[in-house]
């Protein structure tokens, strides 16, 4: 270790640049780690982590996991003999204020539920106590979140007994949480006693409704106790549970309570896929930089290739020169480590405010796991980097190597090796980080085809009890109130948010009998076409007398009756036989989450539970959305309202896709610059090992320009076999990202050759950049000085 110092201290700029390469790839490595662990790996509590825990019942017949009824709550509660507490919750959308245009996250909890968490007192007033969960149903106290506390209510140091309205109900705040109790699961604004239930949604009850299924599940361990012994306890008392609901059969998950157990439970083949992508891609940064600090080392080796021969003559093994050459790169991965350590501490927090800009604040303090992480991945890179150019340094005739005549052959056969490595990983990156950009763009600037900027939507709820009848009635009521509105242009009704929402039904083609068209239903009542601003070609869109009655799109039109009139055509669809009233403008629903079927419109009924309000307004949509939930609220003061602008919901759901894209562009361009500079290193050092075979051939007669013509050959070989292995990688990978993004406001056009022809460009553009110096040095070789050596 003291000679590998000494080594470094003689080769200053050599390990400067190996250490920063290595910065790179490490760092940025460790610092998505960092995020993913303070994200994703921990669990969200307030204290002792290791003793929290999470109960999942699952259907054991279909294998989903399943939510528990109070009753069930409450007999699992007081049998355990493996927890010592458990506790029950419940998240729900709302407001809080008068002024909140929705996106807030409420809890129910039971009164045990900082117990649970392992929060001891409020930073202003108490929290949640036994004595808050009396009679379900009575009006409730509550609990904010620090943030909230601060934004909405100024940091009011008398906010305990004040009086808010949540979900448009009045509730007393008694104190004020840390952020850093988020929840578990999702960090909540506000909780209140799960007792308060049935007051903050009055159509259903769930204290006395044993089949509602509304309660997630954790506790504490019992000491003496594990996971295992839990999951074996609830199995049986679940077993008993299902005596109560017959032809039910529950087994029991456990979890520690973090966000990767709850992916690992819920997420699908998708989900898996891109979470490995994205890995994948900060990993691939990495062994190109390995590859890059290979090819440095390698020709650092090479320079040292008589001071091995020495050794090696002297007795020494090769087993101990290779140690010694390995611990050489070791070192120079523990500097970088250590570099990747100070980034650690100061970039995963603004890393992660740049990818979820609206997500609450996790911990991103560096623990345990990140020491491992660092430690493990400087130790594979040293070995990844110094391994190979430590083999092939032993690997020498030891009389030519003392006479300073040894080939070279053999070490540049590895270069060029890694060199295409690096070319074939940047290609990959690139064509990846081009589809992602050119699908942004796409969706950034494309006409949707409708107009979701200037259109107001509000999710409503009736009562349970409401009759189909009833809700017309009110619907009407609620319609004739909104048109009324200052600017308001037409209303109309969906079941859910307008050209989001959708069923895919797969449909006969009349003109193809023997295959089926998947097709996206959407639903709409009269006026829809008319406020979302989708055209009508032919015919008429929706009235009131209609029965069974569809608008299909263009594209459909072309697809089911390619040469015929679709007007009065009719199709069988969920039961029942509807008829084309008129064709609509294609739209293009998959920058919002729609995907890429035909999409169709159903005229739709009234509904007790599915009801949004869809308002056009020719002004300021943002007043709009203001002037919609004060009237809802006005028309029914116990009514739930959240009023927002359409492209708002949209701007919500793809704002984090459009930061990971981002980031992705990112990671390739920064593997275009590690691949350039291996490859400069890599012909640099070529260049200079030729030079007195350069200076023979300009002596017998070769030109200036037959000299850089052959560097650029050389040199242009392993990139060029980097960038015929990288297309096909490319390929693959292009596909399979396509496949997996489908149905995503991320379409991924796989097929384009400009994509892989422009990562290729660039790529080749790199190489001759990096190859013009040394090519350029090459040619300016002294003859005389070479054969005056020779």
């Amino acid at each position: 270790m003291r000679y590998g110092c000494r080594v470094i201290r003689r080769n200053p700029l050599l390990s400067l640049v190996v250490v920063l390469t290595l910065t790179v790839g490490i760092g940025i490595n460790a610092s998505v780690f960092t995020v993913i662990n303070g994200m994703m790996l921990t669990p969200h509590v307030y204290k002792d982590p290791a003793s929290f825990v999470r109960l999942v019942p699952e259907s054991r017949l279909q294998g989903q996991p399943r939510h528990a009824s109070y009753q069930e709550y409450l007999r699992l509660r007081d049998h355990t003999r493996t927890l010592r507490q458990l506790a029950a919750f419940s998240y729900f959308p709302t407001t809080i204020g008068d002024d909140d245009p929705g996106g807030s996250v409420g809890i129910a909890v039971s009164c045990n539920f900082f117990l649970v968490d392992g929060l001891d007192r409020a930073i202003v007033g108490r929290l949640i106590d036994g004595a808050d969960c009396g009679a379900p149903g009575q009006a409730p106290v509550a609990v904010i979140g620090e943030k909230i506390w601060h934004q909405r209510f100024a940091s009011d140091p008398h906010i305990v007994g004040r009086v808010t309205r949540v979900s448009n109900r009045p509730v007393t705040i008694v104190g004020v949480a840390p952020d850093l109790t988020t929840g578990w699961l999702t960090p909540p604004n506000i909780w209140i006693p799960y007792t308060a239930q049935p007051y903050m949604d009055s159509s259903r009850n769930g204290f006395t409704d044993d089949t509602l299924l509304w309660l997630t599940l954790a506790g504490r361990l019992a000491p003496g106790f594990s996971h295992s012994q839990v999951r074996a306890e609830f199995d049986i008392l679940e077993r008993q549970e299902d005596l109560y609901h017959p032809g039910r059969t529950t087994a029991v998950e456990t979890t520690d309570g973090s966000w990767l157990a709850e992916f690992e439970l819920y997420s699908s083949a998708r989900d898996l896929f891109l979470l490995a992508f994205f890995l994948g891609s900060f990993t691939l940064v990495l062994l190109i930089a390995c590859a890059n600090v290979a090819t440095l080392l390698l020709s650092r080796a090479a320079s040292r290739r008589r001071e091995i021969a020495v050794r090696l003559s002297l007795g020494a093994p090769r087993v101990r020169l290779v140690r010694m050459l390995v611990t050489e790169s070791l070192l120079l991965a523990a500097l970088a480590g250590a570099a990747s350590a100070y980034l650690v501490r100061h970039v995963p927090h603004p890393l992660y405010r740049y990818l979820f800009p609206r997500a609450p604040d996790y911990p991103m303090n560096p623990d345990w796991r990140i020491f491992l992480y660092i430690s493990a991945i400087v130790f594979l890179s040293g070995i990844l980097s110094g391994l190979a150019p430590a083999l092939e340094s032993v690997k020498q005739d030891l009389t030519s190597s003392l006479k300073g005549y040894a080939s070279v052959l053999g070490g540049a056969r590895l270069r060029a090796a890694l060199v295409s490595a690096q070319v074939a990983m940047s290609m990959v990156l690139l064509v990846s980080a081009g589809l992602f950009a050119k699908s942004e763009e796409r969706n950034l600037h494309a006409d949707p085809g409708y107009l979701p900027q200037k259109v107001v939507v509000s999710q409503l709820r009736f009562p349970e009890n409401t009759s189909a009848a009833a809700a017309r009635v009110r619907l009407d009521a609620i319609a004739r109130r909104l048109k009324a509105l200052p600017g308001a242009h037409s209303v109309a009704f969906s079941d859910g948010l307008p050209m989001i929402d959708r069923v895919t039904v797969e449909l006969r083609p009349p003109s193809r009998s023997d295959a089926v068209q998947a097709v996206d239903i959407y639903n709409g009542s009269p006026g829809f076409f008319e406020t979302l601003g989708v055209p009508i070609l032919r015919g008429r869109e929706f009235q009131e007398a209609d029965g069974h009655a569809i608008v299909v799109s263009r594209s459909m039109a072309r697809t089911f009756w390619p040469k015929e009139d679709p007007l009065g055509k009719t199709l069988a669809i969920q039961g029942a036989t509807a008829t084309v009233v008129g064709v609509a403008k294609d739209v293009d629903p998959v920058r919002f989450g729609g995907s890429e079927n035909p999409p169709l419109y159903l005229m739709r009924r009234a509904h007790p539970n599915r009801n949004v309000a869809a308002v056009r307004f020719d002004g300021d949509p943002q007043a709009g959305a203001f002037a919609v939930r004060a009237a809802l609220r006005e028309f029914d003061p116990g009514m739930f309202v959240v009023a927002r602008v359409l492209e708002s919901w949209i701007d919500q759901v793809t704002e984090v896709l459009w930061n990971v894209v981002s980031l992705i562009v990112i990671l390739g361009l920064v593997a275009t610059v590690l691949a350039t500079t291996g490859i400069y290193g890599a012909v640099s050092f070529a260049v200079n090992q030729r030079t007195r075979d350069l200076g023979i051939r300009m002596a017998l007669g070769a030109t200036r320009f037959d000299i850089v013509r052959e560097v650029f050959v050389t040199g242009g070989r392993p990139v060029a076999r980097g960038l015929f292995i990288g297309l096909w990688l490319s390929v693959a990978q292009a596909a399979s990202l396509r496949q997996n993004m489908s149905g995503t406001p991320l379409r991924l056009d796989s097929s384009d050759p400009l994509l892989y022809g422009g990562a290729a460009l660039l790529l080749a553009l790199a190489a001759v950049l990096a190859m013009t110096g040394p090519a350029r040095r090459g040619s300016q070789a002294d003859p005389l000085e070479a054969l005056r050596c020779d």
